[in-house]
């Protein structure tokens, strides 16, 4: 399925327009974290991180625990143009972020932290890293940080710390479990 180039291309228009039109409501989250989902997966890196600020920025949906109550909030993205699922629960204590996991699986429910031959093959490229370490590091970094804006991409999984971003902040601005 290919996304309409003009929501990658000019992203930035269509949230302008949707906010003036409908306001900002957990339905047009929703409705823009689906749509950041295509664009961060088809658009090359400079575009993608730049929607995923301005949808920060304009947008300001929940990124941080402050004013959640205790709970645990989950979120699975779309699959990628890879066929994974991105998957994650973040477990608030005291507005407070005490535990963190993430991972990507396939439709098959197999995930890349358990599959040793596709963390090899990612260490081994030029730029790659391994699941497993990388996905590790931003749930560390959350746990540190206490805010998903502030995420630092790994050294050559610049994607996956933006799909990673996306799926915390859709799992924040999801209800609770």
């Amino acid at each position: 399925m290919k996304f309409p180039l003009i929501l990658i291309a000019k992203f930035l228009f269509p949230m302008f327009f949707v906010s003036v039109v409908y306001g900002q409501n957990k339905q047009v989250i929703d409705m823009l974290i689906y749509q950041l989902h295509f664009v961060i997966e088809r658009s090359d890196i400079k575009d993608a991180k730049k929607a995923f600020k301005n949808f920060v920025f304009d947008f300001e949906p929940v990124t941080k625990p402050k004013n959640l109550a205790n709970g645990l909030y989950m979120a699975v993205s779309e699959h990628d143009d890879f066929g994974f699922f991105h998957t994650i629960q973040i477990r608030i204590v005291d507005q407070r972020i005490v535990a963190v996991e993430y991972n990507e699986t396939d439709t098959a429910g197999i995930s890349k932290r358990s599959m040793p031959e596709y963390c090899i093959a990612m260490e081994r490229h030029q730029k790659g890293s391994s699941p497993l370490e990388t996905f590790t590091n931003y749930e560390q970094q959350l746990l540190k940080l206490q805010d998903v804006r502030k995420i630092q991409a790994v050294s050559g999984a610049t994607y996956s710390a933006l799909r990673f971003q996306l799926a915390a902040v859709k799992a924040l601005n999801s209800p609770k479990r």
